[in-house]
């Protein structure tokens, strides 16, 4: 809420400095949970490209599911809000409980899944050429070292962006 985000920006060493510089003291708005759950799953799953699997509750998505100890008719406020969304209630994966009562169980998921991107872009050999000259200046392995072979990433999903 305004009332404790203005209390943090006062506790600053430079609280004045860090106004003038932000706007982050000229902010009235207050998000619901729901534009919150929003911000940090849907969004960016939509922006990787991955919403078709995650970010969603529909049938087909994938089952990674966090609930917090928070009553929407009776919000906590302030630090006491920060500290429920700190540490959930319970954490499904893959529809595997991982976390009860804010405790880490032993419970593993199905399976580990790899995302990694595939850029697009025509390669620019004398970039390459500089990256493998700092390799071998600096570094006691090759750059060809750091490739991940497919056995090592069983579930692998592609993210692709760049040229078409």
């Amino acid at each position: 809420d305004k009332q404790y985000r203005d209390s943090v920006l006062d506790s600053f060493k430079w609280a004045e400095k860090v106004r003038a510089g932000t706007t982050l003291g000229e902010i009235d708005r207050e998000i619901s949970l729901y534009e919150l759950s929003q911000m940090t799953r849907a969004a960016p799953a939509k922006v990787l490209g991955i919403n078709s699997m995650f970010g969603g509750l529909k049938t087909g998505m994938n089952g990674n599911v966090a609930i917090y100890d928070i009553n929407p008719d009776n919000m906590p406020k302030g630090l006491d809000l920060e500290n429920k969304l700190a540490k959930c209630a319970y954490l499904f994966k893959d529809g595997v409980k991982c976390v009860e009562n804010g405790v880490v169980l032993d419970a593993q998921p199905v399976g580990k899944e790899t995302f990694w991107v595939d850029c697009q872009v025509p390669e620019n050999k004398q970039v390459m050429h500089d990256v493998n000259e700092k390799f071998l200046k600096y570094y006691s392995v090759k750059l060809d070292n750091y490739d991940v072979i497919d056995e090592y990433a069983p579930n692998q999903h592609v993210i692709k962006i760049g040229e078409a």
